[in-house]
């Protein structure tokens, strides 16, 4: 089945590329994951290097199950790292005090609580 073609998102001529430009206007697209990462800078310059690694490995082996799934009675793995107060808000770094063990979605859950409160 052949793709339905639509107008092209930049200048409105049918194109049938996946990402809604046209050939011509490919150089406009851009990913808006690709354009979240590039605000937020690397995360070696958002002071995630080699002492941050293995803190968090350290951590999570004191550490072991997440936090918030305890509270609610589940045994749950931790593979991540939270800090508390937020490194840009001038949460310290490697501060055991200023972490906490939690699963993934746990802290997709807690980032996206706290950003939803700083806009």
């Amino acid at each position: 089945m052949k793709p339905v073609p639509r107008p092209c998102k930049y200048c409105r001529r049918p194109t049938t590329n996946v990402n809604g430009f046209c050939d011509d206007h490919q150089d406009k697209y851009k990913d808006p994951r690709r354009l979240y990462d590039d605000r937020r800078g690397s995360p070696s310059k958002r002071g995630y290097d080699a002492a941050w690694t293995k803190f968090r490995a350290w951590y999570l082996a004191n550490n072991p199950l997440c936090v918030m799934c305890q509270k609610e009675g589940r045994l749950t793995p931790a593979n991540e790292v939270h800090h508390i107060k937020p490194l840009i808000e001038g949460g310290a770094r490697l501060d055991e005090n200023n972490c906490m063990a939690l699963c993934h979605s746990c802290h997709s859950k807690i980032t996206a609580e706290w950003r939803g409160k700083r806009n």
